[in-house]
């Protein structure tokens, strides 16, 4: 059951580099539709990669099933560092959040 969850995430992170946003926000919670647009999810990406440097790679990820939400970090490397980005989905796999953070230099994806 985990590894759809982590292979969803690796799809949904690959949509980012891809830049196929739309896709992106076709697959979100209607709540979550609503709070971002299809413009704003280009918006923070580019800023997060004008910042960080482009994509190098996927490196790993991690689930957990939190009240019912399903929850993977995923931990990618950037040209100037690696981040951790944390996709929440609904029980009907919808993308329900989505988080972007510094990986901690010790334990990142934990």
């Amino acid at each position: 059951m985990s590894d759809e969850w982590k292979n969803k995430s690796r799809d949904l992170i690959a949509q980012l580099t891809e830049g196929k946003f739309a896709e992106v926000h076709a697959g979100c919670s209607s709540e979550m539709a609503g709070a971002i647009s299809v413009q704003q999810l280009d918006d923070m990406w580019s800023g997060l990669l004008g910042q960080a440097g482009a994509f190098k790679s996927f490196v790993e990820n991690h689930y957990k099933e939190i009240d019912g939400y399903h929850t993977t970090l995923n931990l990618i490397e950037l040209e100037r560092g690696k981040l951790v980005v944390r996709l929440v989905y609904d029980s009907a796999g919808a993308l329900a959040g989505l988080h972007f953070q510094p990986a901690p230099p010790d334990d990142p994806a934990s």
